[in-house]
């Protein structure tokens, strides 16, 4: 609502009188004591700050409470004016000289007849103590008791007269004639966004304008490129010191330069002394420069496409992005002058870092608990040379060897697993040669049949195991998917990694090639192949126990595996035709083609013995001849019919009728009979 406001609310550099959240601190420049009232407008995020009215207390008993005085005709602060003549004039009660000129408040109301809520009551740059101590008329800012007035002919101006403190109505009083300029560079402060040329400005506030409650507060005048000037008379004897500050303004907002105070020493009389031009606070610039060859020469860096920032706590952009150095002429070294901010003596942490996978330095401090560069800054405003260093401080090319990966993505490309586009969609190799983090310096190459390929210059000792995987980048409108290959088999763990092994140093290496490439995720898009073990079909008898002797599985990537069984019920108690189905699949989900085994249970009843024949009159003769114990037993025996043309044989068990024992076995042929 209007009329609140949030602590975290603060100034916004770009609006003058508007508030913004996380801003630096709002503060404000009030020209007399007492209370104020702060206005804040929580929708459009104005404020404003008015001296508190005697409406604003709704009478005098209110004024008195909050000003903890008593009564109306008290003095309380013993300036000339009683308490209730102070709430008229809406002058603080509780000090004598509300604006601290050094009139007391009942001298300017009665005496001189200036603002007591003001020091330079008319706006002359000239404080109303000065004129009043020195006879002009504290209430005139033109002619003779204006600025620009000499009323005692001597060539100073009244202001030139008062910035030197002496008398302006005594021609032998000359002002201390030292003159200081002022320099002052912004930019690191409009570079970072906390200064703004439009609605900002400077001030120079020190012992010589007494920390800026004189009325000329020393401002500075922007050149157009971000530094701020100006010269001013300083008072004070030769060889004395003065300390002073820079302050930045926002609509009376004020902010003073972290750090300590500054201080000069008072020159000649009539000698310009010129100031070293200064930054804002603590900052200084630092030179740092980096020498990039190893890295041309590994092909991990390549110059006009790649760019090489330093980063850092104190450095300008921080940690990221840090701020771009510039390649010197045609030299592999890059160097820039960067804006450093802290204390002298701060031991400050940096890193180099390239814009590309390689990204930070490594571990680049000998101490193991510090993995940073790290350099002492020095004086503020002093420029800082670092010493020239190696990227990653690798000062020659190291053993290495040139390696090529390849991975066939047509699986990839032309099923639905992983929607792999081979004309906009790419694939990285990442291991351990690169910490798995890979980056355009690790990209393959389409060779246009589905294939990537690409070959990289690895470190590291001939004999040393490195892991890696094939990464697939997929595109897409608003994004890049990054999918990792899995390789485990079965898929039971994503962390298990492909392996090589580095060859001898200075010799060319192939993991995989175009001609002979790695699938993606050792994907081959056909399954594995089944082969059953033991007979089929497989006959067994009512009873009897059915063993499954399971069938072998082969993958062309991933070779054999384990044994499996099938599916499928086998009811040994009833005679039938079954059926055992076996199935498997690759790691890459690739089917295989199914196998199945036929199981025939037999001898459970006359229709199992004799092959399925229906117990009739017709077949009753099959009984005895098939030599069968009872027309439900398993001993029986179904006759086989043989012969040719003109012969006829039937081989069956003949039982004996009455014991029903086997007698024989008896073949008979019909050739010699006639019909008839």
């Amino acid at each position: 609502a209007n009329g609140s406001f949030d602590y975290s609310w603060g100034v916004d550099p770009g609006r003058a009188g508007y508030a913004k959240r996380g801003g630096d601190p709002i503060k404000f420049l009030v020209p007399a004591t007492g209370l104020y009232k702060f206005s804040f407008d929580q929708s459009s995020l104005q404020y404003s700050v008015t001296r508190a009215t005697s409406a604003d207390f709704g009478g005098y008993a209110a004024f008195a409470s909050t000003y903890g005085v008593g009564v109306e005709t008290e003095d309380y602060d013993k300036d000339g004016l009683s308490n209730g003549q102070e709430y008229v004039l809406n002058t603080d009660p509780s000090n004598s000289d509300s604006d601290g000129d050094t009139l007391k408040d009942g001298q300017e109301a009665n005496t001189t007849l200036t603002n007591p809520l003001l020091s330079d009551s008319d706006a002359d740059a000239l404080p109303d103590w000065y004129e009043v101590q020195y006879g002009l008329n504290p209430n005139s800012a033109t002619g003779a008791d204006g600025a620009s007035g000499d009323p005692d002919g001597d060539t100073f101006t009244n202001k030139v007269e008062y910035e030197g403190l002496s008398n302006p109505m005594l021609a032998s009083s000359v002002p201390a004639n030292r003159p200081v300029t002022f320099t002052l560079d912004l930019n690191p402060q409009i570079l970072g966004g906390t200064f703004s040329t439009n609605i900002m400005t400077v001030e120079v506030w020190g012992t010589f304008n007494d920390w800026g409650n004189f009325t000329n507060k020393f401002s500075l005048t922007n050149n157009g490129a971000g530094i701020y000037g100006g010269t001013y008379v300083l008072p004070g004897a030769q060889g004395s010191t003065n300390r002073y500050k820079f302050i930045t303004y926002s609509n009376n907002v004020q902010a003073w330069e972290p750090g300590s105070d500054r201080s000069l020493v008072m020159g000649s009389n009539g000698v310009t002394t010129n100031l070293p031009t200064a930054y804002f606070g603590e900052v200084r610039k630092v030179t740092f420069s980096v020498n990039m060859g190893v890295q041309v020469s590994l092909g991990r860096f390549l110059h006009g496409i790649d760019k090489v920032f330093v980063a850092g706590t104190d450095v300008a952009g921080g940690w990221d992005p840090g701020t771009e150095l510039a390649r010197v002429g045609s030299t592999d070294l890059y160097s820039g002058a960067v804006f450093v901010s802290n204390v002298q003596g701060t031991n400050s942490p940096y890193k180099f870092r390239i814009n590309n996978s390689l990204g930070y330095e490594g571990d680049v401090n000998p101490d193991p608990a510090v993995d940073t560069r790290v350099f002492t800054l020095g004086a503020r405003d002093l420029d800082q040379t670092n010493p020239e260093v190696y990227f990653n401080n690798v000062t020659n090319v190291p053993a290495n060897r040139t390696v090529t990966f390849a991975v066939d993505m047509n699986v990839q490309a032309n099923t639905n697993k992983l929607s792999f586009n081979p004309a906009t969609d790419t694939v990285e190799v990442r291991g351990d040669f690169n910490s798995f983090s890979g980056g355009t310096l690790w990209r393959l190459t389409n060779n246009g049949s589905g294939i990537f390929s690409g070959s990289f210059v690895l470190e590291g000792a001939e004999g040393v195991t490195n892991g890696y995987k094939y990464v697939a980048l997929i595109a897409s409108n608003t994004n890049t998917t990054t999918v990792w290959e899995r390789v485990d088999v079965p898929r039971t763990n994503s962390n298990v990694n492909r392996t090589f092994i580095l060859g001898p140093t200075n010799t060319v290496q192939a993991v995989h090639s175009e001609v002979a490439p790695a699938r993606f995720s050792n994907d081959d898009g056909v399954g594995p192949v089944i082969t059953l073990k033991g007979a089929n079909p497989l006959n067994l008898n009512v009873g009897e126990t059915f063993v499954d002797d399971g069938a072998t599985v082969a993958d062309a990537v991933e070779g054999a595996g384990a044994d499996i069984t099938g599916t499928g019920t086998v009811n040994t108690a009833v005679a039938g035709t079954y059926t055992v189905t076996y199935n498997a699949t690759d790691a890459a989900g690739n089917a295989a083609t199914a196998v199945t085994r036929t199981v025939v249970v037999a001898g459970s009843s006359f229709a199992g013995w004799s092959g399925g024949a229906t117990l009739n009159a017709e077949n009753l003769a099959k009984y005895a001849i098939g030599g069968a114990s009872s027309l439900t037993a398993t001993d029986g025996q179904a006759s086989v019919v043989g012969g040719d043309a003109t012969t006829l044989t039937l081989t069956a068990i003949v039982r004996d009728d009455a014991s029903l024992n086997v007698v024989g076995e008896a073949v008979t042929s019909l050739a010699d009979f006639s019909p008839g």
